[in-house]
């Protein structure tokens, strides 16, 4: 029973984790088409993101450790949805945060006079680390995760971190894949912008679970 609810709760962290993070990647097309924008980032470059990080991020949680308290839970309902209802606003603001953070860079720096394909790089990347920062968050359901347990208890998560980033500078600083993607060098400047604006996605998941657990949601069964 125990190994029954660790694999319920890593499964239903991994869709928690994708659900927002490839609804941003839609919306950013939705809304560009719609406002008659430019794309801020190439549907070659949405498929890098797909297969080299959402998933590599995303099966890096079907790891997780046992939650404290795991066996203390009420038994799940039969009838229960596989994602309860008060995670539900979180995919919601997640993915809003990704879409106004990752759109937001695109089109400031096409307003200085940014290069399309060097803005394009640079919201490609913000939108990567939005989904790893995210991934941090995500290891707990509601639990905060800031904390060493949160952190460092499963090692697949770093390692996964590490290899999206090591993916992320082949994909930006080396010839043949700046051709095949239409990538374009960034500088430091770049990095600390995006690592600024993408931040902030931690504290928006790590709020809402401090609202949950002052709230309503705070006698969830699977708290």
């Amino acid at each position: 029973m125990r190994q029954g609810r660790v694999i319920y709760d890593n499964i239903v962290k991994s869709i928690l984790f994708i659900l927002p993070t490839n609804a941003a990647e839609a919306l950013l097309l939705v809304f560009a088409v719609l406002g008659g924008l430019q794309l801020p980032i190439t549907p070659a470059q949405i498929l890098w993101v797909n297969m080299i990080t959402a998933v590599t991020l995303a099966l890096a949680l079907t790891l997780e450790p046992p939650e404290r308290h795991v066996m203390r839970r009420s038994p799940r309902p039969t009838n229960a949805p596989l994602i309860p209802k008060t995670q539900r606003a979180r995919i919601v603001l997640v993915a809003a945060v990704m879409v106004g953070g990752t759109l937001g860079v695109f089109l400031m720096e096409r307003a200085g006079g940014r290069d399309l394909a060097e803005a394009r790089t640079l919201a490609l990347h913000t939108l990567v680390l939005f989904e790893m920062w995210f991934l941090l968050s995500a290891r707990r359901l509601h639990a905060s995760s800031l904390n060493w347990s949160g952190l460092l208890a499963n090692p697949y998560v770093l390692l996964a971190g590490a290899a999206t980033i090591l993916a992320q500078l082949v994909l930006i600083y080396t010839p043949m894949m700046q051709f095949l993607f239409d990538t374009r060098p960034l500088g430091w400047r770049d990095w600390l912008l995006a690592l600024g604006v993408s931040l902030p996605v931690i504290a928006v998941a790590e709020g809402h679970k401090a609202w949950g657990a002052n709230g309503s949601a705070s006698m969830h069964p699977l708290r």
